[in-house]
């Protein structure tokens, strides 16, 4: 059932009903199991809610929680990690293209650039601890996530995705339920997708590297734009460092240069750029060299705390 209401005054009755308090002031669209309401006033489409929305209904109802076998350590009640977040992706994806809201191709093409920052197998991504490293940085593991869905689907069709949830709270575990419905055993998918990821997305080199603050330790969310120019243009990519201070970039062979930018009141401010002894410049800067592998031993030591850095441009 979906209720489309003028603003959120008007949807304020069912929302009553369904959550049993008020909506919020910005609400555009909230489900409950069989049911969508949607803010008609919000300036997202109703497509670009509808297929999300449709498939965390479907999943509910074909495969409720509480009837749904108990996960392994690691493991998830639907699976493995990277199924849920792939077939969201997917699901989502081709509810938008059919909406006219978007573009399969230009955005599959984004996925598979993602993808290729990650060199993890997508069986390591089966549990939590593989899944959040793969998605600390860049979320390349959503990426990757993704592409396995589009392959279960060119594999055994868009039908058999459903019914992998349908077989789920009836399964032993959910490797049953995905040889039932895909008709190949998980192991044998992996091998399968290793080798079609081979030739969609193979692993490019990467720069990777830490940001570390003036007493060692790591700093987090610092933002980095990582620049490419040659005669046939210009390449720019922009990341945060993680927890730990790391960041990565997968890239092409050429020759990089890394500049530390912040967003500040609507405008890019630059504050430094690798280079120098420490691995930190307000003037000179180190071009990076990638020639078939990876860099990996790249320091950038801030001389203060990120926040008492003061822009050069």
């Amino acid at each position: 059932t979906i209720f489309v209401a003028a603003d959120v005054e008007s949807v304020a009755p069912i929302h009553w009903m369904l959550f049993e308090h008020e909506p919020q002031a910005d609400l555009c669209q909230r489900s409950s199991r069989s049911t969508l309401i949607y803010v008609a006033s919000c300036d997202d489409p109703l497509g670009r809610h509808f297929g999300r929305s449709y498939f965390g209904i479907v999943r509910d109802e074909l495969a409720p929680w509480s009837a749904l076998p108990a996960a392994d350590d690691g493991y998830i009640a639907w699976g493995p990690r990277w199924l849920y977040p792939g077939v969201f992706l997917y699901a989502d994806l081709l509810s938008r293209e059919a909406a006219g809201i978007a573009d399969y191709e230009d955005e599959r093409t984004a996925r598979v650039k993602q993808a290729q920052a990650n060199t993890a197998d997508l069986r390591s991504l089966e549990i939590s601890e593989g899944w959040d490293a793969a998605n600390e940085v860049d979320q390349s593991g959503w990426a990757l996530g993704f592409l396995a869905t589009e392959r279960l689907a060119e594999l055994a069709g868009d039908e058999a995705i459903f019914e992998y949830f349908r077989l789920l709270p009836s399964s032993a575990s959910w490797r049953d339920a995905f040889e039932g419905a895909f008709g190949l055993t998980v192991d044998d998918f992996y091998e399968d997708f290793e080798a079609h990821r081979a030739d969609l997305a193979p692993a490019l080199p990467q720069i990777r590297g830490v940001v570390l603050g003036p007493d060692g330790a790591p700093v987090e969310g610092a933002g980095l734009w990582l620049r490419w120019h040659s005669s046939r243009g210009a390449y720019i990519e922009f990341a945060r460092t993680a927890a730990d201070g790391t960041f990565r970039f997968a890239v092409a062979d050429g020759s990089y240069r890394l500049t530390l930018m912040e967003h500040v009141d609507g405008k890019w401010l630059t504050f430094g750029q690798y280079g120098g002894g420490g691995g930190f410049s307000t003037g000179s800067i180190t071009v990076i060299e990638v020639d078939g592998s990876d860099v990996t031993d790249i320091v950038i030591r801030l001389p203060s705390p990120f926040s008492k850095l003061r822009p050069i441009r």
